[in-house]
């Protein structure tokens, strides 16, 4: 007895379409995508790797994360927000955050 699962489909290169395209081309083949955000210098919305390599052979409602970009990471500029680490020594002190004083401790 033979069971079929489906007509097999070949994966695109998704890598470098926009999410539009992307899309459509995932509903065209029968299979389900889910996009997953990441911090990129590359265009906002555009491709960067999926979860499932270019070529591959799949059956219908196969799923497939698409990494894309979305803008650069923002910047604190003028604040210090995060904790920053300063080498004293020997041992290593952190600053928990903006306390005012930028500099070190000596």
């Amino acid at each position: 007895m033979i069971i079929s699962l489906g007509k097999s489909v070949e994966l695109p290169n998704f890598i470098g379409m926009n999410v539009t395209n992307a899309k459509n081309r995932c509903k065209n083949i029968g299979i389900t995508c889910q996009m997953s955000y990441v911090y990129s210098s590359k265009t906002k919305g555009t491709i960067l790797n999926q979860s499932i390599t270019a070529g591959s052979k799949v059956i219908g409602n196969t799923h497939i994360v698409l990494t894309v970009s979305n803008d650069p990471k923002p910047t604190n500029q003028g604040s210090n927000s995060g904790n920053n680490n300063y080498y004293n020594g020997g041992s290593t002190t952190t600053n928990p955050g903006n306390t005012g004083n930028q500099n070190p401790p000596t």
